[in-house]
């Protein structure tokens, strides 16, 4: 678990997968923040490969550990960690002693969790997104930007995909 007294110059990233292999390059390359936080709970599959590049020989294992360890490899004047764990209420006190949230998870469920932590702790929350037609990237600062959940309607989309919902159901 990470320790107290993280908030000087870290980045808590959420989502090791396919955006958060690729932000996590870009955060080492831009040399933003001296610790860097890898949070996931999902494992590595044969089917990441083609959008996880550094994942080629991990196969069933932990993505944000391994994810934190080789990015280590590239950047050793960092410190990553990486921690198999979900952005939930339970991570909320390690997650939130971060000077910067990322957001990359595979998921609107975590976003709106993340968005949540970032308002009330006053968090800047970068936030990425992908879908077979683009990307997106946005920034939410306190005080200055809209939040995701007044630019997306985050929350809205958090409870339409915690509902289980037949095909026949689906918009």
């Amino acid at each position: 678990q990470p320790s107290v007294g993280r908030e000087r110059r870290a980045v808590a990233m959420v989502g090791a997968g396919a955006l958060g292999t690729w932000v996590g390059l870009a955060l080492g390359l831009s040399g933003v923040g001296s610790e860097r936080h890898i949070d996931d709970e999902d494992h590595i599959d044969e089917s990441n490969l083609n959008r996880q590049v550094l994942f080629v020989d991990a196969i069933g294992q932990c993505k944000a550990p391994v994810l934190a360890a080789r990015l280590q490899l590239l950047f050793p004047g960092m410190k990553l960690c990486g921690y198999g764990m979900a952005a939930d209420a339970n991570s909320s006190q390690y997650i939130g002693r971060s000077t910067v949230l990322a957001a990359c998870p595979d998921n609107f469920v975590a976003r709106a969790f993340l968005n949540s932590l970032a308002q009330h702790r006053k968090k800047i929350l970068i936030n990425g997104g992908t879908s077979a037609m683009g990307g997106s990237c946005m920034t939410y600062v306190p005080g200055c930007t809209a939040c995701l959940s007044c630019r997306l309607n985050i929350d809205r989309l958090a409870l339409r995909e915690t509902r289980s919902r037949s095909c026949a159901q689906v918009e």
